[in-house]
């Protein structure tokens, strides 16, 4: 699903969550945005599971949100990490579609 923004938050420590740009699916196509920032970044992680929190401007980027109609969102995680393999999320994958104006 290109082109489109992508916030990647990582762990063990120093957690980082950045912003990028998705061009392509290969790894030379995934890029530092310049078109959408991300702030009030934090990555915490449990036996339950990992939360990533990120504030952005719904304005910007490559993909901006919808404040009527419907986002596409998609997510994934990678046990090899980020700068192994950035498409290595094998069946860690899933989607959802939003709508902000009904909250569905």
């Amino acid at each position: 699903m290109y082109p489109a923004d992508a916030v990647v938050g990582n762990l063990p420590a120093p957690t980082r969550v950045k912003a990028y740009a998705m061009n392509g699916y290969s790894m030379s196509s995934v890029v530092p945005s310049s078109a959408f920032k991300v702030t009030a970044t934090s990555v915490t992680s449990s036996v339950s599971g990992t939360i990533i929190k990120f504030t952005r401007s719904g304005k910007t980027g490559l993909s901006p949100i919808k404040y009527v109609g419907t986002n596409n969102i998609i997510w994934a995680y990678s046990f090899s990490g980020f700068s192994k393999n950035f498409g290595d999320h094998g069946p860690n994958w899933g989607s959802a579609s939003v709508n902000l104006a009904c909250s569905v």
